[in-house]
């Protein structure tokens, strides 16, 4: 046997190992001069010559114990106190369905925090709207850049259309490239790309221009989709990250419902696809300067001071770690609990770094490869769920359920280009089509906001498996509706579309962002995120390019469509049920020992929830009692006592 071979199995063997280690609790049975020592030792090497170490041993006690604060003798101040308080909300255990003061609480959040949560959303806007205005101009553009008579129109149209999609199966690869930069230069990078391609856009001459232009739209949507919600879940505490990342999801439907909102208002002038298309460009040029007010994020600093080369590179970043902690946090104390804690998991990791490759460990390592599989299922069942068949399409997918024509799938996409030439039937059709996409949109925006409040309290995996069973009735039932006669039809699509959004926004619309982009650990997080949304883009690409041919080319048409679709989300439904586990709640870098657990555990996992929701609908007329409900694994603190003042459960002192 070659030595290259060995070297490799001792390396495999190497990598397997530390990654069982990531599983274990960071500080699990050390005492108070061990923790004392740890504090220490961070406080040399990163140089904190002006900050109270007495504040770094209280940030050590709680990352070792969330509850320290309320243990007797505890040198916590009233102020200290309240904020914790706050910040760990519901302590009792109970649900109180939306309306819960400790549940409030735990928004009290720094300006600093709510200033990066709204920048983040304007960088979700700004897609959603680069996304939508498609949906207007494509009723035109096709006729002003001759496309109408082309044999091959149907595909051209949905390859102009998904282009941007296309090319972001490739660019979401770049946030790995990116990373030298930062999260923040990063996003600078996608800004200025995001206005080039708006810009151009609208001055193009031909179709082939227009293409062309959308291509390089994918190269800023692409890296975008991928930083943004790992700046942001980076950034956040966990306690409400779910609430806070998926503004993303939930900013890109109001800008989904923004760029219908201009295709409306451009619709009767004279260069009117090219304004709905040029729309856009104002929001990332704004964003690119607002980027650098922004703190970077913590995270990313930490993991570039453990790999600094110099004591100054060092200490310059563990700075400016602590002082964006400090901002993103309520109390110093919570920040240096955080500094402290990140700091001992990332230097874990460091073992794995050095004896495998990130883009192999994906798939090699189990850990990260249950997270990414999940990740992907998630992303998969976001488009698979046909959502953007109506995002992207919704204009010709109205248009032919309010056409009094027998037969709604030989309604056109694209009819006319100049106002003065649209017939005046055309045109109330085309209005209410356009109204009807705008509703579509503005539901997808306003029923994210319950998912806020829900998702850290119910948990990523709950609500997707309330909502899934509901999107794939309304997908049915939209495909049936399609049957009925003009005067039903015209009533029925958009309601059962409607319910659809409801459902889709509370459930599988924010949770795929947030979970992936907090499931992988960091040594593989900027790598595993450019894959995953490079599925999501090509997926979403295939649906955009394939919904023409789909409607009109064969024998499905809107019905067979969406029945299909259908039966999709049906199938979502069971593959999250034994794949997906739940994550909230749980700091980054302690989901290891979620995604720790074996396969086969995670899919038990499932099949015991399942079980123990149909007892209780079994007896649902006598009364539920829900009892105890299965449990992958226990919290931190939860699984085991903790002696924080150096003594083990058997009594022995611990060093």
């Amino acid at each position: 046997m070659t030595s290259n071979v060995l070297r490799r199995r001792a390396n495999a063997k190497d990598a397997s190992q530390a990654e069982d280690m990531l599983n274990e609790d960071p500080f699990e049975d050390w005492g108070q001069d061990r923790m004392n020592d740890a504090v220490t030792e961070l406080y040399s090497e990163a140089g904190f010559r002006y900050i109270d170490q007495s504040v770094f041993r209280k940030g050590a006690a709680l990352a070792q114990d969330p509850d320290a604060s309320s243990k007797p003798g505890a040198d916590f101040d009233e102020v200290e106190k309240r904020y914790l308080k706050w910040e760990r909300g519901p302590q009792d255990g109970r649900r109180r369905f939306l309306f819960d003061s400790s549940r409030v609480d735990q928004f009290r959040q720094p300006w600093t925090l709510w200033f990066l949560v709204i920048f983040c959303s304007f960088g979700a806007a700004v897609q959603g709207w680069d996304e939508s205005v498609i949906n207007g101009a494509q009723l035109y553009y096709v006729t002003d850049l001759k496309l109408e008579t082309h044999p091959y129109r149907d595909v051209l149209l949905g390859l102009i259309n998904g282009a941007p999609y296309l090319c972001c199966t490739i660019s979401c690869w770049l946030p790995a490239v990116l990373s030298p930069l930062g999260r923040k230069g990063a996003i600078a990078f996608t800004c200025l790309i995001s206005f080039g391609s708006c810009l151009a856009q609208a001055f193009v001459g031909s179709w082939k221009g227009l293409l062309i232009a959308r291509l390089f739209l994918g190269l800023g949507i692409g890296p975008k989709s991928a930083i943004i919600p790992i700046f942001a879940s980076e950034s956040v505490p966990e306690s409400i990250r779910g609430a806070l990342v998926m503004s993303w999801q939930m900013w890109t439907a109001f800008g989904i419902a923004l760029g219908l909102v201009f295709s409306v208002s451009f619709q009767d002038l004279r260069y009117n696809w090219r304004l709905m298309l040029g729309s856009p460009l104002i929001v990332p040029f704004a964003l690119f300067f607002l980027v650098f007010a922004q703190y970077e994020s913590p995270r990313w600093l930490i993991q570039r001071a453990q790999i600094a080369r110099s004591r100054e590179e060092r200490e310059k970043k563990y700075n400016e770690a602590y002082a964006a902690l400090v901002a993103l946090r309520n109390t110093p104390v919570q920040a240096a609990r955080d500094l402290f804690l990140i700091n001992a998991l990332l230097k874990r990791e460091q073992r794995w770094r050095q004896n495998s490759n990130p883009w192999k460990g994906l798939i090699q390592l189990p850990r990260s490869r249950r997270a990414f599989s999940a990740s992907v299922i998630l992303m998969f069942f976001q488009q698979f769920c046909g959502v953007n068949i109506l995002s992207y399409y919704s204009s010709s997918v109205f248009s032919s359920a309010l056409a009094s024509d027998s037969d709604p799938n030989t309604i056109p996409l694209a009819p006319f280009t100049k106002p003065e030439k649209v017939p005046p039937a055309i045109r109330r059709l085309t209005n209410q089509a356009l109204w009807l996409s705008f509703g579509f949109g503005l539901i997808n925006f306003l029923f994210a906001i319950p998912a806020i409040w829900m998702i850290d309290y119910y948990g990523r995996r709950d609500l997707l498996l309330a909502t899934f069973p509901f999107m794939a009735l309304f997908q049915l039932l939209v495909s049936m509706s399609f049957l009925a006669r003009p005067t039903i039809r015209r009533i029925l699509v958009p309601l059962f579309a409607y319910l659809f959004a409801i459902f889709y926004s509370v459930g599988e619309g924010p949770v795929p962002f947030v979970y992936a982009s907090e499931s992988l650990p960091l040594y593989t997080r900027d790598q595993g995120m450019g894959v995953i949304t490079s599925v999501n883009w090509g997926l979403n690409f295939l649906l955009a390019m394939t919904w023409p041919s789909m409607r009109t080319g064969n024998h499905l048409g809107n019905v067979g469509g969406f029945a299909f679709y259908a039966a999709l989300c049906l199938i979502g439904f069971l593959v999250i049920l034994l794949f997906v586990p739940e994550t909230k709640q749980y700091l980054l870098e302690d989901l290891s020992r979620v995604f720790g657990k074996s396969t086969m555990a995670i899919m038990t996992h499932g099949h015991d929830e399942a079980r123990w929701f149909l007892r209780q609908v079994k007896h649902i007329w006598k009364g539920p009692d829900w009892g105890e409900r299965p449990s992958l694994i226990k919290k931190r603190t939860e699984s085991r006592e903790l002696r924080p003042h150096g003594t083990h459960p058997n009594g022995t002192t611990l060093r």
